[in-house]
């Protein structure tokens, strides 16, 4: 599924249209469009982008569908919790649904997708890239000092990344330095 990491870009629970998230994560007013204007503005038409779930809730599926589908990138989703929408809606958003998955990269063991967090410690050389708990858990890298940190999992949630992708070489190379 990747297949370069210098090419491939993550997000997770981006919650489109879900106005109550704003207040439940404190997250700006504006949220929808900065979300929109940071995955135009990083993410490269010929790159992938894996979103971790949640992409919309309680919102205009239609419009969302139409927007979502002209954002860049040859896009994949694992499903979160609140992706209940019938498996033609994320095509209309031009998402192709994929399952939880890990991959062996080279010089960085084993690194799985999911949207949930692992509720055990993570194994020895494996690295758990997940959503799902938005800013009430914990956070990784530079943009989150201050955030306690848990060894083996990445939070990405978009409260946790600035409400924008990340870039998956860029990751691996900060979490393993």
């Amino acid at each position: 599924m990747i297949t370069d990491i210098e090419n491939t870009w993550l997000i997770s629970d981006t919650h489109f249209g879900h106005a109550n998230i704003t207040r439940l994560c404190c997250r700006p007013p504006n949220v929808d469009a900065l979300m929109v204007q940071e995955w135009t503005r990083l993410v490269p038409p010929d790159a992938m982008l894996l979103h971790l779930g949640d992409v919309a809730y309680r919102a205009d599926f239609d419009e969302w569908a139409r927007i979502i589908a002209d954002l860049p990138g040859d896009k994949r989703l694992v499903l979160g919790n609140h992706d209940k929408q019938k498996p033609a809606y994320y095509e209309r958003c031009g998402f192709q649904v994929v399952p939880s998955f890990g991959i062996h990269l080279p010089d960085y063991g084993y690194v799985s997708f999911d949207h949930y967090e692992l509720e055990k410690k993570a194994e020895p050389n494996h690295l758990r890239i997940h959503g799902h708990i938005h800013n009430s858990g914990y956070g990784w890298g530079p943009d989150t000092a201050g955030s306690p940190a848990r060894v083996g999992h990445v939070n990405l949630c978009v409260e946790m990344t600035k409400y924008r992708p990340v870039h998956l070489g860029t990751l691996l190379r900060a979490y393993f330095s």
